[in-house]
């Protein structure tokens, strides 16, 4: 993934090159919050970038305690 956006997206590739993925803490927390498993994509994407980048327009990617924070606000 990182590739293709360092060879299409200079600007996306520049955001996330210096991230850093979920721990496998943050990943458990989340999954016991919400009592399933995660979408393999989005697991996958928190372990190799946990949020923070511009996924379309104005929507950037979530991090595992900002997706936590949205969960604890909306309850």
């Amino acid at each position: 993934m990182t590739h293709f956006f360092e060879a299409n997206a200079k600007e996306i590739y520049n955001e996330i090159k210096n991230s850093k993925p979920a721990s496998a803490d943050e990943l458990k927390s989340l999954k016991d919050v919400v009592k399933t498993s995660l979408p393999l994509a989005l697991e996958v994407l928190l372990n190799h970038h946990n949020g923070g980048f511009l996924l379309r327009d104005n929507y950037k990617s979530l991090s595992v305690e900002q997706i936590l924070d949205a969960i604890d606000v909306n309850q």
